[in-house]
């Protein structure tokens, strides 16, 4: 028969032994919530310099949905690490059982610990769900920036070569005299020519829209 003393240093030696496993869960969520934050932060980083509001519907809402993942993912390993968990609250005067009651607490307790680490590994699950699907979106929203073209750009200031402005200026009888204010789409700037739509009445009255070959611009700056 164990006395009391005994009993006691062994269900706090067992309930110890058993609450690591959980401790060790919590660490590797802590690890993977760093990881996640700093490629989060890269994503958002990396859309923001791509330009989004530039980008077609299809891109912005890949994007959209890959940030809300990359959030969701940070989040839930940040619960995993950092999550409130209940405990054993020893009585007044510390924990004390005696021998017929061993069986009783140590059954307490393991069912407490295997709770709260089947609780971390839940959410550890989850989050590592959300960071693949965080992932994948990335991937795709990457793969539809590379294959879809971005949207034309808004009342874009196109700047003009010497070569440029003499030959504008007597298409638009003597307009403008360095830049031309219109719409310009994105994907025409690798063409040899380069068709300008909606161009200013005050650049030129002659012509709403103008064909010109590239080797007239030399800038094309979107107007915010």
């Amino acid at each position: 028969m164990l006395d009391e003393a005994s009993s006691t240093d062994i269900v706090k030696d067992y309930y110890s032994r058993n609450l690591a496993s959980a401790e060790t869960a919590r660490a590797r969520a802590q690890t993977a919530f760093t990881i996640i934050s700093a490629l989060a932060t890269l994503f958002v980083g990396g859309a923001a310099f791509t330009g989004v509001s530039t980008q077609q519907v299809y891109v912005k809402v890949a994007m959209l949905v890959a940030a809300s993942l990359w959030l969701t993912a940070t989040f839930l390993y940040a619960q995993s690490a950092t999550g409130t968990f209940s405990s054993i609250t020893p009585k007044q005067g510390g924990l004390k059982v005696t021998a017929a009651e061993v069986a009783t607490v140590a059954t307490s307790v393991v069912a407490l610990v295997q709770t709260e680490r089947d609780l971390v590994r839940w959410k550890n699950r989850h989050a590592n769900s959300a960071a693949f699907a965080a992932a994948s979106a990335s991937i795709i929203a990457i793969g539809l920036i590379w294959l879809l073209p971005p949207e034309s750009l808004d009342r874009t200031v196109v700047k003009l070569t010497e070569s440029g402005q003499t030959a504008i200026r007597e298409i638009c009888h003597g307009k403008p005299k360095n830049e031309i204010t219109a719409t310009v789409n994105r994907q025409d700037l690798s063409k040899k020519y380069i068709t300008l739509e909606d161009v200013d009445a005050e650049n030129c009255q002659k012509a709403s829209e103008l064909t010109i070959p590239a080797k007239w611009i030399d800038a094309v700056v979107a107007r915010r």
